[in-house]
């Protein structure tokens, strides 16, 4: 069924889209305004107008740190001692809830600025010339990641109901101009969500390069959408096509392991081995003191979160693993050093990096087959043995049942990829409920079954009073 834009979310679009952009990516400026009159007369115009694609994303409101706190606060491995994100972290949110609105708004931005370019393009192809699909293939990149942000946390889990039909977030693939009562639209399914998503990033796939040169990282390439890809089937539950996907990336050869996952991490670090896809910052055109994720995870910022002692004391993390010289003590409080400078607040935010490929993979596989298999165990001892000191190695001997291997590829996944903003994800999909949370005081809180209404964002409730096809989620 044929979807409309809200007028509303367009009218807020469209002030985003018409203010002005630094630039982050190349030396060219992004165009924000744009028309197809402007924005496509030169191949550097549609160039620029692709990498004002990529700032929608770095919104401070979005993924330039934002949504990743928001999925960690969901979950019960950070704590907000200084309750600036309460009502998230303590599931009191309302309807009119300003975190929630703040990143509907913009992630709907984001995916407004990437239909307006694939518009754009698609109506000067002359200019575009051989790079058109190029250029189209990194905005559906853009609009999938923006799309799957939203409905991991606007949405139940694809696993909610037996096919994903429960309501998901509207599918927005045109660009609206006419504001007019028209416009308004419903939510889609969650399963009509994600078979948008999964075109979007089939078609990113065949059509990205492999090298984005010198703004690698940064500018999606083919493996990024693989491993995205493989991301989405992983959340859905088809696991055939997850490891596919996985294996594409693997087998190219690019990717790999830094000796050190610390070297991932901080000023000079952004470009390394395993990072396969980052949004970045920089100190001219980063997230404000209120956004950044240095800002509010580090103790030299506004050190609002800290970890939490039930993350601190998970049985099998060992006392000696490496990972945990990324963490600062500050008193009684322990922080992630994942995000250091604090002084220009330039952290890029990694959004995908080469430790959850081989993990995807190695879940994957044995979830498919049921048997834990060689390959799968060497890549779970990939990650695990770059951190491991004195804990035993896995051997197939240490896995007498494949839900016994599944659950160690999931207690690496959270302790690899804490504070990266996988959690609430990881709990999700595998039906968990958040166990062990903690008040601010390390006292216990209440447990919060799976499927409980508040572990999601209200619709917000600006758009669902102009909206009467915009359906609340339950509980708000």
């Amino acid at each position: 069924m044929k979807k409309r834009f809200l007028s509303y979310i367009s009218l807020a679009v469209l002030v985003i889209l018409l203010q002005a952009a630094c630039t982050k990516v190349t030396d060219i400026q992004p165009v924000d305004r744009i028309s197809s009159d402007l924005a496509f007369t030169t191949p550097d115009k549609i160039n620029s107008a692709v990498i004002g694609v990529y700032d929608g994303l770095q919104s401070a409101d979005f993924l330039a740190g934002r949504s990743l706190i928001y999925s960690d606060l969901l979950g019960q491995d950070i704590i907000d001692v200084t309750g600036f994100f309460n009502t998230i972290f303590h599931y009191t949110m309302l309807a009119s809830d300003s975190y929630a609105k703040n990143e509907w708004t913009a992630g709907y931005a984001a995916i407004q600025r990437a239909n307006r370019v694939i518009e754009g393009i698609n109506a000067n192809l002359p200019i575009a010339g051989t790079s058109a699909n190029t250029y189209i293939g990194e905005c559906r990149f853009a609009r999938a990641l923006s799309m799957l942000t939203l409905v991991d946390h606007f949405a139940q889990p694809y696993s909610f109901t037996a096919d994903g039909s429960h309501l998901g977030i509207p599918v927005v693939t045109k660009s609206s101009v006419n504001f007019s009562s028209s416009d308004l639209i419903s939510r889609n399914t969650v399963a009509e969500v994600y078979t948008q998503i999964i075109s979007d990033l089939q078609f990113a796939e065949e059509n990205l390069v492999a090298d984005q040169g010198d703004a690698s990282v940064q500018r999606a390439n083919n493996y990024a959408a693989s491993a995205l890809l493989a991301r989405v089937y992983l959340y859905k539950g088809d696991y055939a096509n997850a490891k596919l996907e996985e294996e594409k990336v693997i087998n190219s050869g690019v990717y790999g392991l830094n000796a050190d996952q610390a070297a991932a991490f901080g000023p000079g670090n952004y470009k390394t081995l395993e990072s396969v896809f980052s949004i970045s910052n920089n100190a001219n055109d980063n997230p404000n003191t209120n956004n950044a994720l240095p800002m509010h995870y580090s103790p030299d910022g506004r050190g609002d979160l800290v970890v939490s002692k039930t993350f601190l004391n998970l049985p099998g993390f060992a006392a000696d693993d490496k990972r945990r010289a990324l963490f600062t003590v500050v008193g009684d409080y322990t922080y992630t050093s994942k995000y250091p400078d604090v002084q220009t607040r330039a952290d890029w935010a990694p959004i995908i990096r080469y430790p959850e490929v081989l993990l995807t993979a190695a879940e994957a596989s044995v979830r498919q087959s049921n048997t834990v298999d060689q390959t799968s165990l060497d890549r779970l001892n990939l990650v695990r043995d770059r951190s491991r000191v004195s804990a035993a190695k896995y051997t197939l001997a240490s896995f007498p049942t494949a839900q016994s291997f599944i659950d160690a590829v999931l207690l690496e996944r959270r302790i690899e990829l804490a504070f990266e903003g996988h959690r609430i994800e990881d709990a999700g999909r595998n039906k968990q409920g958040i166990t062990g949370k903690e008040n601010d005081d390390f006292s216990p809180m209440a447990d919060t079954p799976y499927g409980a209404d508040h572990l999601i964002f209200p619709i917000p409730e600006y758009d669902t009073k102009l909206d009467p096809n915009l359906k609340q989620n339950p509980g708000y």
